[in-house]
């Protein structure tokens, strides 16, 4: 106990490793903001600072570290809070651009734009025997089959009845922790309908191949 008062009052005390250890993983936080599955390492660093804090604090062994401890409490805190707006703002986005284009194709599949439509698609909402083709679906005959056979389609055919409509949004709901993948429920006004209106789920998802150009694909629609 003499020694250790005799540290304390000439200024030399024992760092404490829960300081330290704090100061480090609070730098480390920074991962959280690059992906959301790191953000388990803030909430490490800030019960590592709460515990340094205290282990800093007691009055019968008083060591030094209350600046790192801090310091990775700040940064922790910091990142967690940085990492959590972005992706929620990264989540508004991305629902926004896939209610877009659900919405897009919709109105092109009313107005009977069908090449617009296909465009929009990607090959697996293209009928079962239809395989994707580096060249594009819509070139000479093996385009006018892909036409055919996309009109015959349930949900186009349905759609397509209705004629050019506004769809309303019923909801749109993220199939990914990342949202890179939406089901959009869309409302179709038509007096063809015994309901008078049209329902359809159109799954969007971003093109994992076009991150630059942040392109989004119809993958599937179904009647409701």
């Amino acid at each position: 106990m003499t020694d250790h008062t005799h540290d304390h009052e000439g200024g030399y005390l024992p760092v404490s490793r829960l300081a330290v250890a704090a100061a480090v993983v609070g730098v480390a936080a920074a991962a959280a903001v690059a992906n959301p599955l790191f953000l388990v390492v803030p909430l490490i660093g800030v019960g590592l600072s709460v515990a340094a804090l205290a282990d800093v604090g007691r009055e019968d062994a008083p060591k030094a570290g209350r600046l790192a401890a801090v310091a990775g409490l700040a940064l922790s805190v910091g990142f967690a809070l940085q990492s959590s707006v972005y992706q929620v703002v990264s989540l508004n986005g991305a629902k926004g651009r896939a209610v877009a284009v659900a919405e897009a194709f919709v109105v092109a599949v009313g107005e009977g734009r069908r090449e617009d439509a296909l465009v929009m698609c990607r090959y697996d909402a293209l009928p079962e025997t239809l395989m994707p083709q580096s060249s594009g679906p819509l070139d000479g005959e093996a385009g006018k089959e892909v036409r055919e056979k996309f009109a015959k389609m349930p949900s186009i055919a349905a759609v397509t009845s209705c004629g050019a409509v506004e769809p309303r949004v019923e909801q749109a709901r993220a199939e990914d922790r990342e949202g890179k993948s939406w089901i959009v429920t869309l409302g179709i006004p038509c007096d063809q309908s015994g309901t008078g209106e049209v329902l359809l789920d159109v799954t969007v998802r971003r093109d994992p191949f076009t991150s630059d150009t942040d392109r989004w694909l119809v993958t599937d629609h179904e009647l409701l």
